[in-house]
């Protein structure tokens, strides 16, 4: 076809900026699904500590560990580089929050263990 090679039209380079954009809008989406990904294991991660130390707690106030409940989930707290939001006896259970951050968000959880 000897009419379409002579054309030499605005439409000259198109395929390539829009091969560039798709390659830019799929490395957007792939980094915003990997943090949405981060953000919920980091809330999860969070919550298993938080369970632990409701647990540990719970084992001082029974008195299977040495210790005050509460001082025993800061220390366990601590130990997992999480700030102990709340701490409360209530009669033979204990309720503890936990607050962290990552990337600027806030995250928080909340257990309680009873004996059983």
């Amino acid at each position: 076809m000897p009419g379409r090679e002579a054309y030499q039209g605005p439409e000259r380079g198109a395929g390539s900026i829009l091969g560039i954009l798709l390659v830019l809008v799929s490395l957007a989406g792939f980094g915003a699904l990997a943090a949405a990904t981060n953000f919920a294991i980091c809330q999860q991660r969070l919550q298993q500590q938080t369970d632990s130390i409701a647990l540990a707690a719970e084992d001082s106030l029974r008195g299977i560990t040495t210790g005050h409940p509460c001082d025993v989930a800061g220390q366990y707290a601590s130990s997992y580089m999480v700030k102990l939001g709340e701490c409360r006896i209530l009669g033979f259970s204990v309720r503890v929050k936990t607050l962290t951050e990552t990337m600027g968000i806030v995250f928080s959880a909340e257990a309680s263990a009873l004996p059983g």
